[in-house]
This record gives C-alpha cells, structure tokens and sequence, in this order.
C-alpha cells in the first residue's frame, strides 16, 4: 500500500505521458528521490536491476528491467559511497507496490516495474538530442566533444544551406500553394524554390566559407545534386506529404475542424522536457488535426547501410520528446529520416517508435548523464572498439591529462596504433598529440595541474548553471519575474520583421524589473515555456519599457520572455583547454603563471581629457609585448580606452 507521504511527490497532477502508451494504467504516476544502493540480484535465475532511494523518511526498493542493467553498472563501478554523491533518480508509471517492509524503522516500498517504467538519472540535467547520436559509438564520445572543437568545414556549410532550403520549399509549399514540374507552369517547380533559397543563403555566407577556406562555386558544385534529389522525392511526395492519415484513439475518429488543411510547418522547433532530461531542435515538424510529423534531413554522404545507426538514435529521441508532449487525443508522430546524398532522388525512411525504443533513449541518456555529472567517462569498450575509434587520439590525450582510464588498444592488429598509448608512468612527462595538430605540443607537469584544475573548475561551473536553468521549470512565472530571470505580459508593438536570413526580430513593449540584458539567450513562449509554444532567441535590445528579441521561428500568441541558460560559452570555454595546448611554451608559462608578462619603456604621450589611471593603461598597452588586463567597474571609461589604443596602435 502506497503511504500518502509517497504520493505527495507528484506536485503537479496530470495525465501520465506514459499511460498513453501502456493500455495498463499505471498506480503511482512519479516517484523520485536519492540513490542510496544500487546492485544487481538473482531473480528467477537471472540477473535483474536492483536500486534502492531515499524518498524522505521512507525508502523505495526498484526492480527495474533489462534496459537498467548498464545504469546500475556504471553506478556500482562508483564505489561504495553512492549514497554520498547524492544523485537522484525519477521514476515514472509504476504499478502497486508488492510489499511494504520495515529497515531500521523506516518503511521500505516494494516495487516491480513493468516495460512501460521509466527510471530518469538526474533528469534535471538537460541533455541535447545530438548528445545520443554523437555518443553511439562510444559513451566516452560525450565527453570527448565537450571538449574538442569542429573546426568550420565545407561539409558544414553544404549541409547548413540544404537544410535552409529545404526548410523554406516546405514552409512555402505547406499544403496551400500548387507544385509543377517547371518554374512556367501552374506553380514554381521544387527545384527553382530550393536553387532560390539557396543562392540567397550562399551569398550571405562569405564569411562561414572564408573561415573554412571554401570558394562559392566549390560550395555550388557540392550542393546542386542534393537540392535535385531533395527536388525528385519531393515531387513525387507531395501529395501523401501533407495529407496524413487520420488519426484515432481508442477505437473513435479523430474530430475534422475547419483547420484541416492549414498545415502549420515550423522548422527549427524547440522542444524542452524536463521531465525526461532531454531537449532538442527538429529539423522540421508540422501538425495537422490530431495528427503529427517529423522530418529529419541528412545531408551527408549516403553510404553503407540506410537509416544509419547515430541517425536512427537522433530522431528515436526525437520521438521521446513528442511522447511526453502528446495529447491523448493525438496520434503518435510519423517520423522520417531523409537522405538528400543518394543519386537522382533522396531516400526517406519511416522510423517507427515503441516503448522499447523509448527505453533505448533513455538508457543511452542515463549513461551520458552519469558522466555528465561526475566529469568522468566510463570503461572503455574495449579493444576492437577503441583501435577503430575515430576520436582515438583525443581520447588518449585527455585519459592522460585527466588520469581517466586509457582506451584499450589491439596491439596484435595495430601495433602503431598502439604505440600511441601513454603508459600511466610515463604522464607527468609524456607528450601528447594536440587535436589537428602535425606535431605534438610538449606538455609538462605543471600544465597537466592546470589543465585538471580548470576542466574541474568548469565543471562546477557548468553544474551551477544547470541548477538556474532548472528554476525555469521548477519555480512558477511570479517567482521568475521576482528573481529577475522573467519578463510577462508582453505585448507585439509592430508586425515583426523578416531578416536578411529569413529570420525575425520582434519589438514588444512591456513594464521591465528583470535582469535580463542585451546579447541574453532566451525562451519567447506563449506563456508556459515547457508544454506551450516556445521558440528560442536573442536580446537584441532592452529598456524598462520595450525589449526586442531575434528568433528563428515566430509563435503565434508570444506573452511571456524568459532566460535561457545555456551551456555554448562553458562548452567553448572546455575547448579552450585543449587549445591552450597547442600554444607555444612561453605563452603556455605566461598563463600558468611561471612568467611575468613583458613591457618595454617606450615613452606614450597622455591624452588631455583621460585621467592618470585612463592614461597609464594606454601606456602599458603599448608597452606591452605578451598580455596586458585591464579591469574597472561600469562607467570608468574601457571602452574609450580601448578604442584610442586600437587607434594608437594602428597610427604608430
């Protein structure tokens, strides 16, 4: 019998997402506490999941499925103090308890969760859909791509622009405007749409394609085939693409409304469930009277085995998102995986969802979460998986640095792959190969210390930052505006206005005591950022009586401006440690503090209206030969002194 202080938990009463799914009702809609055991048993001769948590002044003891086994694994490999690290788990949809016990006079709760049970590892932890698919390898991946940077790539910009294209073939086909085979005919052919927006979106990329060293006719050659096969499938789709069957549940037809054939395509959709630790941004998506799809485009190269296992994983957590976010009078989604890289016509395949794939998400997701919140990787795979490792060398340079375990070489196979490997007594004076790097950069003791210090300090970091950004769904919209981080009731003062880019900037006025400042990521929703409609954008401009916001995409009733925490500047700043690498040894003894920074005495004439302090910083900038800092409060004048040292430095 479940205790009335158990079911307290569920703070806010609602429809279980997962008895929409499950044709069993569950008992207990949500249970969460603090692992305090984890440990596999024998059960009718097998090997089960086994966790305990602390839910108060009671205990719940979980035997959970199969899909929990790697979790429970990974959190043995821990240690015996689990209990210490205070890591909580959420559990959803579970069926009547099957005995209550008592241990040390406190009343345990026996549970046995059946498929439908769904267990989420620190769920305040948002991980990105991308996480999945980037870690399918490896789980050690993760990690991995915190920390090492992609350099900009033609690949990149090629796929930048065909999903730009495509994404506004479909917004401006949505079902409403006629399709021909040629640009005279009844309507502009598919391919004259997608080669406009696409020669529109190349010539404001000059400076993506500088940076990646890529000419505009290069970016041409590459790109035309794939707006032709985009064009050919979407041709011969057309018709089946908007007109989704209808859709039922339980046994009744969907209602019809006058909105049947307003199909609404939004590209670039936001989706953020907390309740599931998981957030995303679909490729496209639209929605028609009880009925929803998906589409997820690919534009890379098409080879090997079709729908491509990391793609598969990406848009599964696609689904997950939708699941927790459907109506009960809604359909599941269709979801499709498009290929614009095969010859002649693109490829799609239907990727159907089951609750056995939305276990498959979340194991995946636990094991990255766990690492996520400890900084540190699991065991590596193994040999066979670690020596054809497409991040091998990064691996082994980081295990290094932090004291990880090293990958696992097959030294039978590849002995020059395993040479590479940095004996653990060798670490305090090994080199290490830096990322892209022809040479590896010396690396001594004391940048080892630093490098640990900071990847451990940036963690804390990015940890704090994930609790502000949990207020967003755990603190209600007075609570938010109180604390500074809100901004409700705005209201639309123009018609908002299209970029260059096909993007929009919004101006709305309203009564302003937040915190919120230029430059802020944020979350314009129509009033309930997690289950309402939301879109994400940029502070271009703020007063205490207006604020304007650039997004993506529009919404249609925007009431409600909140911040969105982000973790793009911590992550930039994690590959940053890598890049300090690959700096020379002067520069890298400058940073750690080994060296003092180099001034001349070079006499600087002042400047009649700069102060002594204002003055003196100018002098040192242009004395100086490696760094120079220079701090003061708002209002003290750095802007102006920077601007006259540029000035300074360009005329001398």
């Amino acid at each position: 019998m479940i205790t009335n202080r158990v079911g307290q938990q569920e703070a806010i009463e609602q429809e279980c997402f997962l008895c929409i799914l499950d044709p069993q009702p569950c008992t207990l809609k949500k249970l969460e506490g603090y692992i305090i055991d984890a440990r596999e048993v024998r059960s009718e001769g097998e090997m089960v999941p086994f966790i305990t948590i602390n839910v108060g002044t009671e205990l719940a003891a979980l035997t959970l499925t199969r899909y929990y086994r790697s979790l429970i694994q990974a959190l043995v490999d821990l240690g015996p103090d689990l209990h210490k690290r205070k890591l909580k788990l959420r559990v959803y949809h579970l069926p009547p308890a099957i005995r209550t016990t008592e241990n040390k006079g406190r009343l345990v709760h026996h549970y046995r969760a059946n498929a439908y049970t769904l267990a989420i590892l620190e769920p305040d932890t948002v991980l990105n859909i991308t996480d999945l698919s980037h870690a399918e390898y490896c789980s050690r991946q993760y990690l991995l791509h915190r920390l090492v940077s992609s350099p900009p790539s033609a690949a990149a910009i090629r796929g930048n622009l065909v999903h730009h294209s495509f994404k506004e073939l479909l917004k401006e086909h949505g079902g409403s405007r006629p399709v021909s085979d040629h640009a005279d005919g009844e309507g502009e052919s598919p391919l004259s749409t997608l080669s406009h927006y696409f020669e529109q979106a190349l010539e404001r990329s000059s400076i993506d394609l500088a940076l990646a060293n890529v000419s505009p006719d290069e970016i041409r050659v590459d790109v035309v085939p794939h707006l032709e096969s985009l064009a050919t499938w979407f041709q011969k789709q057309y018709a089946t693409l908007w007109d989704m069957p209808a859709a039922t549940m339980h046994g009744q037809d969907t209602e019809v409304d006058e909105q049947k054939n307003e199909n609404g395509v939004r590209a670039e959709t936001f989706l953020l469930a907390p309740e599931i630790g998981l957030r995303g941004r679909l490729d496209l998506f639209w929605k028609q009277t009880g009925r929803q799809r998906l589409l997820e485009l690919k534009t890379g190269g098409a080879k090997g085995d079709l729908p491509n296992a990391a793609h598969r994983w990406q848009v599964q957590g696609y689904h997950a998102l939708l699941a927790v976010r459907r109506d009960s009078k809604m359909k599941k989604a269709l979801a499709t995986l498009l290929y614009s890289g095969t010859p002649g016509e693109a490829v799609d395949f239907g990727i159907p969802f089951t609750i056995k794939q939305f276990q498959r998400v979340n194991e995946n997701r636990n094991i990255l979460v766990l690492s996520h919140v400890t900084g540190m990787p699991p065991a590596p795979p193994g040999p066979s998986r670690c020596t054809k490792c497409a991040m091998l060398d990064q691996c082994t340079q980081v295990s290094s640095l932090l004291n990880w375990q090293p990958p696992e070489l097959d030294t039978q196979t590849n002995g020059n792959v395993g040479a590479q490997l940095i004996a653990p007594s060798q670490r305090t004076d090994s080199n290490v190969r830096g990322h892209n790097e022809s040479r590896p950069p010396i690396v001594q003791p004391q940048d080892r210390l630093f490098f640990a210090k900071y990847y451990k300090l940036l963690h804390l970091e990015g940890r704090e930052s994930e609790l502000q950004q949990a207020l967003l769904w755990k603190t209600t919209v007075k609570e938010r505006i109180e604390r500074g981080s809100a901004i409700d009731n705005i209201q639309p003062l123009e018609m908002p206005e299209q970029t260059e880019q096909d993007e929009w900037e919004q101006t709305f006025l309203c009564v302003n005591t937040s915190e919120l400042r230029q430059g802020d990521e944020v979350l314009l929703s129509d009033g309930d950022p997690i289950t309402g409609e939301v879109v994400t954008g940029t502070i271009i401009g703020i007063s205490a009586e207006q604020v304007r916001i650039w997004t993506r995409e529009l919404i249609a009733h925007p009431r409600l401006i909140d911040r969105y925490n982000n973790s793009i500047v911590n992550v930039r700043t994690l590959q940053n440690l890598i890049r300090w690498l690959q700096a020379n040894t002067h520069l890298r003894e400058l940073v750690v503090g080994n060296l003092r920074p180099r001034f001349d005495s070079t006499p600087i004439a002042p400047r009649a209206d700069f102060n002594v302090e204002q003055n003196l910083a100018v002098e040192r900038a242009m004395q100086m030969h490696d760094y120079l800092l220079i701090h003061g409060p708002p209002g003290t004048g750095k802007t102006s002194v920077v601007a006259w040292m540029v000035l300074c430095r360009i005329t001398c």
